[in-house]
């Protein structure tokens, strides 16, 4: 006996995955949408709220320039 199968499009391309695989799809995107939150909350000055586009350094807490203001 097969497994039910749904389609599923791919790169514009049209498949057939059973639903185990699905359901393990839906839990990857589920885990990818964390990791993107977590990653974007380590970007995030504390401090000023904006986005470093980089990850703030422990050693600091804050961007570079909020810890290392202009005189």
């Amino acid at each position: 006996m097969s497994t039910p199968q749904s389609p599923v499009s791919f790169y514009g391309a049209t498949t057939h995955l059973p639903h185990a695989q699905e359901n393990q799809s839906r839990e990857h995107q589920r885990v990818r949408a964390e990791e993107t939150k977590a990653n974007t909350a380590r970007r995030t000055c504390p401090h000023c709220r904006t986005d470093a586009g980089y990850v703030i350094p422990p050693s600091l807490g804050m961007c570079v320039p909020c810890a290392y203001p202009e005189p």
